[in-house]
């Protein structure tokens, strides 16, 4: 997959079997990419920007994730919940249904016997639902303590989910050594999680299965390999 923006003289190759790391010095020029790919994660897409995979342009909108927050992981959004639920709905067998179904009868009936005593013609109008039922749980992703094995559980997630193109990380590099770097891209490409690094500053030569632009102060573009 291409990314290509019409202010820089090279592309962008996302892929899933090599890390493609953008390292630009020009703090405007790092600022103006970041906020591009951040809008497309949020359904917006830039003017300056196109995709393309295989020659054929794509959109991407909400296809993205961009993490920029490494004290924070969101593993209890909707868009998780929302897949935990409907995977469940598909490995649930029948006989486990049948028992939610008559624990729901139960607690109907509490309901109904307490609704008694309110001085309202009220009725309950929903009959049982596994959806509904599932959601009441609020199912979420433990988090972990180290910031790697949270950066490893996101690409367990899309590897199960498939939610996305591919992932950003934006100045990740100052926050793990070169080894733990080296271990997330293992494990991000035999996983086939394809991932982009956006850092704004530069970190000498490419690290193991790493591809990336240097952009300098003055925006000369150098390209490693």
């Amino acid at each position: 997959m291409k990314v290509r923006l019409n202010f820089l003289d090279h592309d962008i190759e996302v892929k899933n079997d090599s890390v493609f790391s953008v390292e630009c010095e020009n703090k405007i020029y790092f600022y103006r990419i970041v906020g591009i790919i951040n809008a497309l994660a949020n359904g917006y897409l830039d003017e300056a920007l196109e995709i393309y995979d295989q020659e054929n342009e794509v959109d991407c909108s909400n296809k993205v994730e961009v993490i920029i927050d490494y004290f924070n992981f969101d593993f209890s959004n909707k868009k998780y919940q929302a897949k935990l639920i409907d995977m469940l709905n598909h490995v649930i067998d029948s006989e486990d249904i049948s028992r939610f179904n008559n624990e729901f009868k139960k607690i109907r009936k509490l309901v109904e016997k307490n609704l008694g005593k309110l001085d309202l013609p009220i009725v309950i109008q929903k009959d049982f639902e596994l959806d509904s039922f599932i959601k009441v749980l609020k199912l979420s992703i433990r988090e972990n303590k180290s910031l790697l094995d949270n950066l490893l559980l996101i690409i367990d997630i899309e590897k199960t989910f498939h939610l996305n193109y591919f992932y950003v990380f934006v100045n990740l590099k100052s926050y793990l050594s070169h080894t733990e770097i080296n271990e997330l891209y293992k494990y991000a490409l035999y996983n086939q999680v394809s991932i982009l690094m956006l850092d704004n500053d530069t970190y000498g030569t490419c690290l193991d299965n790493e591809h990336k632009i240097i952009i300098d102060e003055n925006l000369n573009e150098f390209m490693l390999q």
